[in-house]
């Protein structure tokens, strides 16, 4: 039998509170270890596709700087 539309809005609601739980997660990690973040730097991880937030939650513990993650300040 066939997922019906309604449980397949309900799939779609839960993978994005995933995907926004995970966010904001890298933002407080991010935070932690390295200080406040820029509004353009928050900006850019809101528009990261969700599979880099995933390898950037997992990489946090071990970098020792923004740059390390890919995550420089233009400056």
């Amino acid at each position: 039998m066939g997922t019906t539309w309604y449980e397949q809005g309900i799939e779609k609601g839960i993978e994005k509170g995933r995907e926004q739980g995970q966010r904001e997660f890298l933002l407080i990690q991010l935070e932690e270890r390295f200080g406040p973040l820029s509004e353009q730097l928050r900006n850019r991880l809101q528009n990261l596709p969700p599979e880099r937030v995933g390898e950037l939650v997992r990489a946090v513990v071990r970098a020792q700087s923004l740059a390390e993650l890919g995550l420089g300040e233009p400056g």
